[in-house]
Order: structure tokens, then sequence, then C-alpha cells
């Protein structure tokens, strides 16, 4: 009874989720002013050929005129409105979104240091070959492709599994479809210069540290006071998997004893069965952020060459 009130809960957090996630100035990020208004008018379906049209339309006046780094800039824009207009609890990907923007600023800032005190007007993705420092900028800009590659693996995961089936709103913004077409175009272009073969995997490591952080923030809502010992034990291993870096040791790690533990016990967490609204958030942000996330991390592993 308990899992059904709490998919119940779900399903209303996240048809709640679709109505309000615009609620930012869109003209503060040079988009015209009808695109807000499409948006807020109706959660307009993919196939919809008239958003499609609008989409790409809206795509080109955004982003077609810009250098490498504004363009940066305004993918940066779009992820952190995005990640703002979730609920603050329960939704599946916020975090997900969370650590792509850490990701995503970091390698910006390299980008802009680099980019410092020259004239760069090339309209396009990629910075002008001719300019300084062009290797290390074109390695950062791979990490973004790898950071969002990353992320969209963790998407094709929580949709195959329907953890949050409503969740299909987040997919149907107007926003998120500007956001994933310039990340697809800079990939797209990165494609044409040599790539750093270790790259994809260290991001692959790199989120998985990310959510055993996660995971192990939210243990003491999990684990009560006469289960220490089994809560140090779990947040042992969340602490292990923060420290790999090489396949092999992730491959046995998932297949170890403590793996069957920590899923077992995180699986089978009973909830607090309170009728709030805000009681059943919390439960399902404390799911997500635990069995959830080593699900999330057991599937990059899955993933690794």
């Amino acid at each position: 009874m308990k899992y059904l009130m709490l998919a119940l809960f779900t399903f209303n957090l996240f048809s709640c989720v679709s109505s309000s996630i615009a609620t930012f100035s869109d003209n503060e990020f040079g988009l015209p002013p009808e695109f807000k208004s499409k948006i807020e008018s109706r959660q307009i379906a993919s196939d919809d050929k008239e958003f499609e049209q609008y989409l790409t339309e809206t795509y080109t006046s955004y982003f077609e005129k810009e250098t490498s780094v504004k363009r940066l800039l305004k993918i940066k824009m779009l992820a952190h409105q995005l990640h703002l207009n979730m609920e603050d609890k329960g939704h599946s990907r916020k975090r997900i979104l969370e650590k792509f923007n850490a990701d995503l600023k970091k390698q910006i800032e390299i980008i802009q240091n680099l980019e410092s005190g020259q004239e760069n007007s090339l309209v396009s993705w990629l910075p002008d070959p001719k300019s300084p420092q062009y290797s290390k900028k074109i390695l950062a800009l791979q990490s973004i492709k790898y950071s969002a590659y990353v992320m969209g693996q963790l998407e094709t995961y929580l949709a195959a599994t329907k953890v949050m089936e409503n969740d299909r709103f987040y997919f149907q913004t107007s926003h998120y479809g500007l956001l994933q077409r310039a990340l697809k175009a800079l990939a797209k272009e990165l494609d044409s210069v040599p790539v750093v073969p270790e790259g994809l995997q260290q991001s692959q490591f790199s989120y998985a540290s990310f959510l055993s952080s996660v995971a192990r923030n939210n243990l003491y809502k999990v684990f009560n006071q006469k289960q220490k010992k089994q809560q140090m034990r779990v947040d042992t291993f969340f602490k292990e998997i923060q420290l790999v870096n090489d396949s092999s040791e992730a491959k046995k790690l998932m297949n170890s004893n403590e793996m069957t533990f920590a899923r077992s016990f995180l699986a089978n967490k009973e909830y607090s069965g309170s009728s709030e609204i805000d009681g059943y958030r919390d439960d399902m942000d404390t799911k997500i952020s635990t069995y959830f996330g080593l699900e999330m991390i057991r599937y990059l592993y899955d993933q690794l060459n």
C-alpha cells in the first residue's frame, strides 16, 4: 500500500511540474518574446510538427550567429534555468542535471580563461583553429561533450525503468529541446577533431562518484538508530565507489557481497507512510538519492569498456 500511495503521489507531482517549468524571463537570454507563451500555452508533444518547426527556427536564431564561447554561455543559461524550475525534491533528473551544470561551468571557465584578451569573432561551435591554446580549448569542449553524453545515458536508464514515468513532461519543454539540439550540434562539430579515448570513461566515473556522494549524504534518512553498523557498511561501500577509476575494479565492486547487501537494503527501505504531500516528496527524494543512485551507478558501470 505504501508503494502504491507513493506511486500515486509521483503521478500528481510530475503532472504539476509540467505546468510550472517555465517561470523565468526568457528575454534575459535573448529568446524571442513569444517563446515563453508558447511553453505556457500547452506542453506540446514531441511529434507536434508545428512545435518542431518552431523549435528549429528558435534554435537557429538563438545559436547560429554566435561565437563558440557565447554559444556555450547560452547552453549554460538554458541548463541552469531548466534545473531551477525542477521540483526541489523528488525529480529523478534534477541531480543529474546538477552534475552536468557543474561540469559545464568548470569547462566554460577554462575556455574563457584561455580566450582572455583574444578577439575571436568566428561564428562556430569550435574555437578558431589558429587561436592560441586551441588544443586545450578542444579538450575542454570534449569534456562537455562527454558529460552531456553520460547525462543522456542516465536519462535513458531512467526512461527505460519508468521510475518517473510522468517525467515525460521534462522532455517536452522547449528549453529542454533547445538544450539537446545545442549539445548534439556541439558533439557533431567535435567529431571532426581527434578525440581523447579515455574521456568518456573518466566522465562515467565522475558521475558515479557524484551519485555516490549524494547517496552518502542521504543514508541517515534510510537507517534508524539501531542500524548504525549497517549504515556504516553501506557508507563504506559508496565511499569505495567514489574512489574507483578503473573498469575492472568497478565491475568487481558491482559483483561484490557489499553491492548485494547495499542494493537489497536500499530497495527494501520502508517509507514513512505519511499522508502529507511533503512526506511523500521526502520519501521519493530519499529513494532516488540512495537506491536509484546505486542503480544508476550500476548502469554506468555496465557501459564501461
